[in-house]
């Protein structure tokens, strides 16, 4: 079985973490987890900076090691919830302009995703959303 997560959010599920702080050691993830965002897959420690999804992947990996484990993540820095996640997709404030509406923006991402995965041949299952 593929299960999807989304993940989702303000700065916070963004991440303030600096991927060149952590050490060699502690950069192995499970291998039945996988990040998609900005519209691929992706290292989890792709960036700059990461998120709680670092230390998320490593926990639900153990957790459910016979399962292909999908992440698809859509955040943004100082979102604010009223404009950008509105789910008319409709950004009503000016500070929106450089942001844009992040409610279908992860539909679209999750739409993405599916296609991806439609191919595996296996049940998807979207197991959960996490908020931050």
């Amino acid at each position: 079985m593929i299960r999807v997560f989304l993940l989702a959010g303000q700065s916070n599920m963004v991440g303030a973490g600096v991927t060149a702080q952590i050490p060699a050691a502690q950069r192995r993830f499970p291998q039945n987890v996988r990040l998609f965002e900005a519209g691929a897959w992706r290292d989890l420690l792709w960036g700059d900076r990461f998120g709680p999804e670092v230390g998320f992947a490593n926990e639900i990996g153990r957790a459910l090691p016979d399962d292909l484990i999908a992440l698809c993540k859509v955040a943004g820095s100082g979102a604010n919830i009223c404009y950008d996640w509105n789910p008319d997709g409709v950004s009503r404030g000016a500070e929106d302009v450089y942001r844009g509406p992040l409610y279908p923006k992860l539909f679209a991402e999750f739409n993405s995703l599916k296609s991806l995965l439609k191919g595996q041949g296996e049940p998807v299952d979207v197991s959960a959303m996490l908020w931050m």
